[in-house]
């Protein structure tokens, strides 16, 4: 249809893709779902275009980012003495931003973080997202047959509930932090689960220890 032969035009999948990254939250969980699906239901142009909305979004503003920190840990003037933030994150993806930090109170000596911070207004805004981006999908012709759209919405509803809910999030961590170190393979072989640092986790900011790392498409070269 129209749609799709517009969505196999390089230009026009490259559009689509900038807006969903720009977008975040429920829009930019709906593209990376649709990123990984079978090459065949879509064309090669939106496949390549969605590829770059599963490596990560833009950033948020610096004042969105600091209001949200102040909102969750209070007026800037209580925790600036106790963290070292850089405002610049070094990721970004669907719901939320990393940024490296220092702990100033800890009794390691700067102590390395990252924190997550939440998108402000991405939990309360997933049943009204998700509800437009159908219709805009079924409307742009982006959902040809075999895709099953419904499915992919709802799964991603299920996921993004989940992932907004930070410390459901830190339960799981530390659940299987515990259950990698008291493996002695695991251990052996160096898998590490970081530290959930309590003092600064909240429920839309979540703070642990910094460890270096990849990405998740790098697990095939281990």
């Amino acid at each position: 249809n129209n749609g799709s032969l517009v969505l196999s035009n390089d230009a026009n999948a490259q559009r689509l893709s900038d807006s969903l990254r720009r977008m975040r939250g429920a829009a930019m969980k709906l593209g990376q779902m649709l990123s990984i699906q079978d090459e065949s239901i879509a064309p090669p142009a939106l496949t390549n275009a969605l590829e770059q909305v599963r490596k990560g979004a833009e950033a948020m503003p610096t004042h969105q980012m600091m209001q949200q920190l102040n909102d969750q840990w209070g007026d800037q003037d209580e925790w600036k003495d106790r963290i070292d933030l850089e405002e610049r994150p070094f990721a970004a993806a669907s719901i939320g931003q990393v940024h490296r930090a220092t702990l100033l109170t800890s009794s390691d000596q700067k102590k390395k973080v990252a924190v997550k911070v939440q998108y402000p207004g991405v939990a309360n805004s997933i049943e009204s997202d998700l509800s437009n981006l159908s219709m805009l999908v079924k409307a742009s012709g982006l959902s040809p047959p075999g895709l099953f759209l419904d499915n992919v919405i709802r799964v991603g509803r299920e996921e993004l509930k989940v992932e907004c809910d930070y410390r459901r999030e830190a339960v799981n961590h530390r659940r299987f932090q515990q259950l990698i170190s008291s493996d002695p393979g695991l251990v052996k072989d160096r898998f590490v689960v970081p530290d959930v640092i309590e003092e600064f986790s909240t429920d839309r900011i979540l703070v642990t220890e910094y460890v270096r790392g990849g990405t998740i498409d790098k697990v095939i070269d281990l």
